[in-house]
């Protein structure tokens, strides 16, 4: 499976690789390659510890940011005001919501 991982430079060096969506998943490194490297071997941990399910939610009428607001403040954090973060997190709502009326109307 591929993850998306956000990587940012350290203002007194190093790296940080913060796998996006999964808490705790964040590693720190003194190359960027080093810090991805740390955060793949953190999921993994993560991982091999539980398994992912999915469960059915009903979806609400009309677009509702309302998620975007909670992940921006309490998981995303330093990243809130990052416009690629936004950007993507605004496709994944869309998208989901797109999922949400088609699974809605088979």
């Amino acid at each position: 499976m591929r993850y998306a991982v956000f990587v940012r430079p350290e203002p007194d060096g190093g790296y940080v690789a913060s796998v996006l969506g999964w808490l705790g998943c964040e590693a720190r490194g003194e190359t960027e390659h080093e810090a991805v490297e740390q955060a793949r071997a953190a999921l993994e941990e993560a991982l091999a510890a539980g398994k992912v399910v999915t469960i059915e939610v009903k979806p609400e009428a009309g677009p509702d940011r309302r998620h975007l607001v909670w992940w921006q403040s309490h998981i995303v954090g330093r990243l809130a005001d990052d416009p690629t973060v936004v950007e993507w997190m605004e496709e994944m709502a869309a998208l989901r919501q797109e999922a949400n009326q088609s699974e809605a109307t088979e």
